[in-house]
């Protein structure tokens, strides 16, 4: 099962010794080239950056080589971006159905009168 970390526990992790001196590196010398790009088109693009398939915040294995990916700059980035676009709209829904629970649990219609 899968435990959301927070912010504090997921940069502890990306600034650990073991991240930074261990599983990053070793990440970069087995798979030197961008594993997304060889996989769409069988480019070598010069990978820079270390991604957990499973986002660290959701619960990802921080330094299980099975959970890491070498990745460009730019499908980090696109890879990254779409995480937090999820994220946020989780965030959003979650939001609203408690905002909905909490206007039922004080005999409040989430409907608007007309009047």
């Amino acid at each position: 099962m899968l435990v959301p970390r927070t912010a504090a526990e997921v940069r502890k992790i990306r600034d650990c010794r073991e991240w930074r001196d261990r599983a990053r590196p070793q990440q970069l010398r087995d798979f030197p080239y961008c594993q997304l790009c060889d996989k769409k088109n069988g480019a070598q693009i010069p990978a820079v950056q270390v991604d957990h398939i499973v986002p660290l915040e959701v619960g990802g294995a921080p330094f299980d080589p099975k959970n890491l990916q070498s990745l460009c700059k730019r499908c980090h980035t696109i890879k990254s971006a779409g995480e937090a676009r999820e994220r946020n709209k989780s965030k959003t829904n979650e939001q609203e159905r408690l905002l909905k629970d909490s206007d039922r649990g004080n005999g409040r219609s989430s409907r608007r009168s007309a009047g």
